[in-house]
């Protein structure tokens, strides 16, 4: 067991990503009109499941355990957050392909940009070759070539390392969307602790 497995229970084998709850409501992001089961998420309940889900392997089985009120944990709005919470992630699994696909866009038009760049740059310096033997063409014809260079640096950046956080990123939404949620009985939950308290943390 890792050092930071030992802060969470599991069950089954499986990571327990554990919030303690006074109401339903609180999860979900006040301000959003949509049906319940379209609801975003509160952006603090969101970074706080996303947090600990990237802190392990993709591999590594996880669940999500809502700890609520007696009350609350029977209510209706209570047996759809299974749904609710998947459906927010599996939205944001969506967006993150979308903002992959326009990186790589923008990566295939800067490279294409680059190169038309590199080559009308360097048409240039073979312009001005003759002339190279005095000391400003020369400069020129260096400054040329580097700034030629300077201008692929945007698509190689895309290409080896903004791309595989987005991809990331995904990844762990698509897991997230694909976790059981499981609501349970905490009578305790409504005086003792504020929202999304980790529950699991072991003193």
């Amino acid at each position: 067991m890792t050092e930071i497995e030992e802060h969470y229970r599991t069950e089954n084998g499986a990571i327990l990503v554990e919030m303690r709850l006074r109401t339903v409501m609180q999860i979900f992001n006040s301000l959003d009109p949509s049906p319940f089961h379209e609801k975003d998420l509160d952006p603090d309940a969101e970074a706080y499941i996303t947090e600990i889900v990237q802190d392990f392997p993709l591999s590594q089985p996880m669940k999500i355990v809502i700890h609520l009120p007696c009350r609350e944990a029977e209510c209706m709005e209570a047996k759809t957050l299974e749904p609710a919470i998947q459906n927010h992630f599996s939205y944001l699994e969506l967006s993150a392909a979308r903002e992959l696909r326009a990186k790589f866009r923008q990566g295939r038009v800067s490279l294409a940009i680059g190169i038309g760049f590199l080559l009308v740059m360097g048409l240039i310096s073979v312009i001005i070759s003759p002339y190279t033997q005095s000391g400003y063409a020369a400069w020129v014809a260096g400054g040329l070539l580097i700034v030629s260079w300077v201008a692929l640096w945007e698509p190689i950046n895309i290409f080896l390392y903004l791309w595989w956080p987005i991809r990331r990123k995904q990844r762990i939404f698509g897991k997230i969307s694909r976790m059981k949620v499981e609501v349970r009985h905490d009578d305790g939950a409504d005086i003792e602790n504020p929202p999304w308290v980790v529950s699991g943390k072991e003193s």
